[in-house]
């Protein structure tokens, strides 16, 4: 007769071992669009920020309220190419999921 035996783990190696690999897809996911969401968001920024911190949102604000359209159009360029990276990045990870 043969004796089984069990391994016992911890949770925190029950954690690392099968929780994360099936996590790590949407982890990331997750974080993703928790960036996209932070880099277009201009009223939290505008209450939140500490004084005399400002952000690409905020330089662009405050340069397109005072009529400085040049001004305000660089900041712009590079909240639009940061939010069209998170965007694609999102995009093929969805296009992946929906053909696996």
């Amino acid at each position: 007769m043969r004796v089984r035996t069990f391994l016992v783990f911890s949770k925190r190696k029950t954690f690392i071992n099968i929780h994360v690999p099936f996590l790590r897809n949407s982890l990331l996911f997750i974080i993703i669009l928790i960036s996209l969401e932070i880099v277009r968001e201009l009223p939290i920024t505008l209450i939140l920020r500490p004084f005399n911190f400002e952000t690409f949102a905020t330089t662009a604000y405050i340069s397109a309220s005072e009529d400085l359209l040049e001004a305000a159009a660089v900041p712009s360029l590079f909240l639009i190419l940061i939010a069209s990276f998170f965007i694609i990045i999102t995009s093929k990870y969805i296009l992946r999921e929906s053909n696996d």
